[in-house]
């Protein structure tokens, strides 16, 4: 699961659980922390992996590409991939041989039972289908 963080700011740093510091050249501000959207996917995915009774191996990260994240130690299975990182785990993740494995498949099949779809069609369809 990945967090990608888009922020203008010279570098970010995890401030409390709940918050994280920025820094620019107005100053430091506080931001919600990227953590917080992925541990609640990460609850959410878990619950319907206890559903089906199916496990899948799976790391949290913050991807964060345009700045420098200063961080004494990551949290357990999370990984920061700033600029300083990013081209190297972009070049580990090419460098996959089967990108997709079956069992990824497989839950996001699971996911899209659990998902809702809301639809309308466009006049553009309707006129398609009518010419053909």
């Amino acid at each position: 699961m990945i967090n990608y963080i888009d922020v203008e700011a010279d570098n970010i740093s995890p401030y409390t659980q709940k918050q994280w510091h920025k820094e620019t050249n107005e100053g430091k501000r506080t931001m919600s922390s990227p953590l917080l959207s992925l541990k609640r996917t990460e609850t959410y995915l878990r619950s319907i992996m206890s559903t089906y009774d199916f496990g899948l191996e799976y790391r949290l990260t913050v991807l964060a590409p345009g700045t420098t994240i200063y961080s004494s130690k990551e949290p357990y299975l999370t990984s920061y991939v700033d600029e300083r990182s990013f081209e190297r785990w972009l070049m580990e993740k090419r460098m996959l041989s089967t990108p997709l494995k079956h069992s990824q498949l497989m839950m996001a099949e699971k996911l899209l039972k659990h998902t809702r779809t809301a639809a309308v069609k466009r006049p553009e369809w309707e006129e398609s289908s009518i010419e053909e």
